[in-house]
């Protein structure tokens, strides 16, 4: 099978053109929207959506793989621990997928994430201790490592390769947080009184 054709595929699965277009208008300031509320989307409206059409696909795939080596090999102790170890990896593969990625939206300080359970989470830029991206043919994985209430959490989310991924958003909302509250403890502002 060839590669490209699979990313394309993948590409178009997972990134529409107005979610591009829309990304690719908000690199100069990630802050002001058209709208202006301040809310920039890292994922697409029906990210999860097509996630799930993906993990659909994925064990669709596996399965008739799977049958494809039982009618071709016949019913043995060897294929059967092969089937038997395929399913199991996919399983731990989709379960993979299905608990840790979510989609993610930044609105000034606040990331927001939603998971394909339903669940969503309201996090401080504050409390994000690591944001990574790894770029590989042309979709980049970002891992967001953050805290909440004591506890570690991360979630990674896929996006097409641009000159201003989600990690550099993130840490330049961690900038702009980390400026502000050292502009707001400056020494002089408070007035003093001579008695």
């Amino acid at each position: 099978m060839n590669i490209e054709l699979l990313l394309r595929v993948l590409m178009k699965l997972f990134f529409n053109e107005v979610y591009k277009n829309n990304l690719l208008s908000l690199q100069k300031d990630p802050y002001l929207t058209k709208e202006g509320v301040g809310r920039m989307n890292f994922t697409s409206s029906n990210y999860l959506s097509r996630v799930k059409i993906f993990l659909t696909l994925f064990v669709a795939l596996v399965i008739v793989a799977l049958a494809v080596i039982i009618a071709n090999a016949g019913v043995t102790y060897k294929t059967l621990i092969t089937v038997l170890g395929a399913l199991i990896s996919s399983y731990l593969i989709v379960s993979y997928i299905c608990s840790h990625s979510q989609s993610a939206s930044l609105k000034r300080d606040t990331l927001i994430f939603n998971s394909i359970k339903k669940r969503s989470s309201v996090v401080s830029v504050g409390s994000v201790s690591k944001v990574k991206s790894r770029c590989f043919f042309g979709l980049c994985s970002t891992f967001i490592h953050y805290k909440i209430d004591g506890r570690a959490n991360w979630i990674f989310i896929l996006t097409p390769e641009m000159q201003t991924s989600p990690e550099k958003v993130i840490n330049q909302a961690l900038e702009l947080k980390r400026e502000n509250k050292k502009a707001n403890h400056k020494p002089g502002s408070v007035i003093t009184q001579h008695a």
